[in-house]
């Protein structure tokens, strides 16, 4: 299995360095992670100022998500620490950007993002759907910039699923009001009911 996942990261990443638009996109797709949580500390910001309880709400899960999954990801590490790609196989693998050499498996940014895409997929699908798409591409550059494995991608992906699932569970326990909330937050946070037909829209539509 570990001869198959060099194998698969090598017939990637062995393009890379030799296609300059590429290499300049892939790293930019690699490193976009501070872009990616101010984008969904936007998506909280903007669904308040909207009042639509579906976008924050969506928001606050997606960051719960991308915990989760990121905690399941230091636990993993610790139990496993795989070298990663241009440690284990320095003179073949071509590293496009800086990084230090911690565990390979399994990678956080996927987790993040899947943990994030899965929450936005419930509460603003569209906006899971541009999740998605951006999931993958980051996973793609990981592996094209020499940073991962295909199968610490799939790895961090399974985790962000979980943590992005749990925290759709509690998010949805706290909507239902299943769980006893102090009065303070029962008064701020909404219901279920809310949400309504609202739920899959930020922008009101105009009837």
């Amino acid at each position: 299995m570990a001869n198959l996942d060099f194998r698969l990261e090598h017939d990637l990443n062995r393009y890379a360095g030799h296609h300059h638009a590429l290499d300049t996109f892939f790293k930019g797709v690699a490193g976009s992670q501070t872009e990616v949580a101010i984008g969904v500390v936007l998506i909280v910001v903007v669904g308040l100022v909207l009042r639509r309880p579906n976008v924050w709400v969506g928001g606050l899960t997606a960051l719960g998500g991308a915990a989760f999954g990121l905690l399941a990801n230091v636990i993993v590490s610790h139990l496993w620490d795989r070298p990663r790609p241009f440690v284990a196989h320095p003179g073949l693998v071509h590293l496009l950007v800086h990084h230090k050499a911690d565990a390979s498996f399994p990678s956080d940014h996927s987790a993040a993002l899947a943990g994030i895409t899965v929450a936005l997929l419930v509460f603003v699908p569209w906006l899971g759907a541009i999740g998605v798409v951006w999931t993958l591409l980051m996973g793609l550059a990981r592996v094209w910039v020499g940073e991962h494995y295909p199968g610490d991608i799939l790895g961090g992906y399974a985790f962000g699923i979980l943590g992005g699932i749990l925290a759709v569970w509690i998010a949805m326990l706290i909507l239902t009001r299943r769980v006893p909330l102090p009065a303070f937050l029962d008064r701020i946070l909404p219901r279920r009911e809310a949400l309504g037909n609202r739920r899959f829209a930020l922008v009101p539509s105009r009837s």
